[in-house]
């Protein structure tokens, strides 16, 4: 019989590991969908990319199975230049 507690752990290893695969793939590849500024960026950056990926997957699957680009920036200068 499986408790509570090992339905858990499982689920989160199974997110875990589901969002490493995607991370590796969004890392090499993916990004440049997402944000064009992304390509032709060094290793170190893909690291960095990798592991906000994993963590975030699904996040960024959803992002990316609707088609949305990189949102317009939005900040207290922009704002204000737009007046």
């Amino acid at each position: 019989m499986t408790t509570a507690a090992e339905i858990i752990v499982d689920a989160v290893f199974i997110y875990f590991a589901l969002g490493a695969a995607f991370g590796l793939w969004f890392a090499v590849a993916g990004v440049t969908r997402l944000d064009e500024s992304a390509r032709g960026t060094g290793v170190v950056f893909r690291a960095i990319v990798f592991f906000g990926a994993a963590a975030f997957w699904v996040l960024l699957l959803r992002r990316l199975i609707r088609g949305e680009q990189r949102p317009a920036e939005k900040n207290a200068h922009r704002t204000e230049a737009e007046k």
